[in-house]
């Protein structure tokens, strides 16, 4: 037959069909059957030696004599659902002194391309099929009527060729379910594998692959990565789920994880959320809320684990050493990871000191042999929707994680929010909204004002949060070096004396300005720093406003005082470079005492 492969779906095919009797005697009843497969369906004659169809079933019956020879050639369309699939047909000759067959097969090609159809197991449509007939480095998605549905598997995925498995176009997340009984998803053979948008959920690995030494035992309830595959998990979430290492994923090659949720799965020995024994990256995720013996967020044994930007929070290690994270031997790179409230043995565990390879800017709340560069509350809000394709854990107002973090962090967070949104990037996985009220305070001019001038204080308030704040206090009390002059904008602000004060609701979005003059009261060459306060009912926080007043060309020494106003020692503070300092009739013959030296340096 030809082609015999990469035939295109629902392409045609050709059949050809040799009876030939090279035998030393004649065979003079001789039948010929050839059933096509269901996969196909009889096209047309090319050459027939007076052959017969019936539908899908051709025959021949006749006398074959010795050195004699009869060709059938026809065509066949390919009919079936499935590409990557292969079509065998087999033919059967009988005669007066025996019997054979002889068959053909051809392969349909695979698609660059395929989408998922329904939520069944298997057959056309199928999340399975759309694996099995997808080329190697080709693409599966998902129509759009699946979101929010359930694949129920009866049996775990096996990929072992490269693709990617994308849920984003979907509103809602399809889930995969092993229902209790299976694992979702295995990938073997040095595949690499993306998986996106997606929810592993119910997995449960039965089998004994890996070992503890002993026994075999299960391994990565929901995913298992084996040695040589690279697996990329991203916006995705792998939920409840069960097995002896790894509950919720087992790594044996190399796995990236960013932007998931790893939460509520349950391993019986090492690592309840991750087991890893290869080399994996956890960047702007969360690990919550799962339970093992040993590392009940993450166990890494003999491997490299690198954490940044994530949080590990609410695990349990029911044997102690590590209720976040477990790292037995291997290497440890942690920068801007927060791990805190994790149950039993403290948040994070080392078996050595030499295992932390490197170690920026963490927060963990208990955790000594981790050497966090923080141990402060978090103030971590439950697990929960705050916004983006998978649940989180939000920095409430206080948390010690809070503009924490090195500027060096990914350009958003686990929701897709930019960061930073302060001064600097928050530890862990959420960067925190604008703080209810958000409060700035400017002055003009910041150096070299005018001695007993006139300087222009600004200050903003807004919310740039997601809730009004319906009770905001703003305070502004001058130093002693100046005094109030007057209001350029007011926006409802009132003064008495030297202290200013606004009183009001601030909705989300909304901006009041306040501007007023005042005049330096003070010496020369000092720095006047102003700072304002503001309260709401979420949190309070200060902006202050700096400005230096210039130096003095020239001044004359009033007492004999060893420092202060109107002292030698304060006039060579204030006095310009260049200067000139002379002094007061009145301390014509008179002695300064001095208590220390006098130190020019000008």
């Amino acid at each position: 037959m030809a082609p015999v492969s990469d035939v295109p779906l629902h392409g045609v095919v050709t059949y050809t069909l040799l009876l030939s009797n090279r035998g030393s005697e004649s065979d003079p009843d001789v039948w010929v059957t050839d059933t096509l497969p269901a996969q196909v369906a009889f096209g047309g004659w090319v050459q027939n030696a007076g052959a017969s169809r019936a539908g899908g079933t051709l025959a021949w019956r006749g006398a074959v004599g010795t050195s004699s020879a009869f060709v059938f050639v026809f065509t066949a369309t390919h009919t079936g659902d499935f590409y990557n699939e292969t079509i065998l047909n087999t033919a059967q000759v009988s005669g007066t002194a025996q019997a054979s067959a002889a068959s053909a097969a051809f392969s349909i090609a695979c698609t660059i391309s395929d989408t998922v159809q329904n939520a069944q197991d298997d057959g056309v449509g199928s999340l399975r099929q759309a694996l099995r007939g997808v080329c190697a480095g080709g693409y599966v998605d998902f129509a759009p009527s699946l979101a929010g549905q359930t694949i129920g598997l009866g049996s775990s995925l096996v990929v072992t060729k490269n693709v990617t498995v994308d849920g984003m176009g979907l509103a809602v997340p399809v889930t995969l379910s092993g229902n209790n009984a299976a694992r979702i998803l295995k990938v073997a053979n040095n595949a690499r594998v993306t998986l996106t948008g997606l929810v592993l959920a119910r997995g449960n690995d039965t089998g004994a692959e890996c070992s503890d030494g002993v026994i075999g035992r299960s391994c990565g309830g929901a995913l298992k990565v084996d040695a040589g595959a690279f697996v990329t998990l991203t916006q995705s979430a792998v939920q409840s789920s069960t097995a002896y290492f790894g509950g919720g994923i087992g790594n044996f090659g190399t796995l990236l994880i960013e932007a998931s949720t790893i939460a509520g799965n349950t391993s019986g020995w090492d690592g309840g959320g991750l087991y890893n024994r290869g080399a994996m990256t956890v960047r702007n995720s969360t690990i919550s809320d799962n339970t093992g013996y040993y590392g009940g967020g993450i166990c890494g044994v003999d491997s490299v684990t690198t954490l940044q930007n994530s949080t590990l929070a609410g695990n349990t290690a029911n044997g102690g050493g590590g209720g976040g994270l477990r790292h037995f031997g291997g290497t440890l790179h942690y920068s801007n990871t927060l791990m805190a409230g994790n149950f039993t043995g403290g948040d994070c565990y080392v078996s050595a000191s030499n295992v932390i390879s490197t170690n920026v800017n963490n927060l963990v709340r208990n955790g000594a042999t981790c050497n966090p560069a923080f141990t402060g509350d978090p103030v971590l809000a439950p697990l929960a929707d705050n916004g983006g394709r998978t649940w989180t854990h939000a920095l409430l107002a206080g948390s010690a994680a809070i503009d924490a973090g090195g500027d060096s962090c990914p350009a958003t967070d686990q929701r897709g929010v930019g960061r930073p949104i302060g001064l600097h990037c928050d530890i862990g996985a959420v960067e925190a909204p604008l703080q209810l009220p958000d409060l700035s305070k400017t002055v003009a001019p910041t150096s070299s004002a005018p001695y007993h001038g006139v300087v222009t204080y600004t200050l903003q308030l807004g919310n740039g949060g997601l809730l009004a704040d319906p009770e905001v206090w703003l305070t502004d009390t001058l130093p002693a070096q100046v005094d109030f002059g007057g209001w350029i904008t007011r926006s409802g602000a009132s003064v008495a004396g030297d202290t200013i004060t606004w009183h009001g609701a601030v909705n989300t979005s909304t901006h009041y300005v306040f501007v007023f003059t005042a005049t330096q009261t003070g010496g020369y060459v000092e720095t006047v720093v102003n700072t304002a306060q503001v309260s709401g009912n979420a949190q309070s926080r200060n902006a202050s406003a700096a400005f230096t007043v210039q130096c003095a060309p020239s001044i004359t020494t009033q007492n004999t005082q060893d420092s202060g106003p109107g002292s030698l020692r304060q006039a060579l503070i204030e006095i310009c470079a260049g200067g000139l300092i002379d002094f007061a009739p009145g301390l014509a013959g008179q002695t300064i005492a001095l208590d220390t030296g006098l130190v020019i340096s000008k």
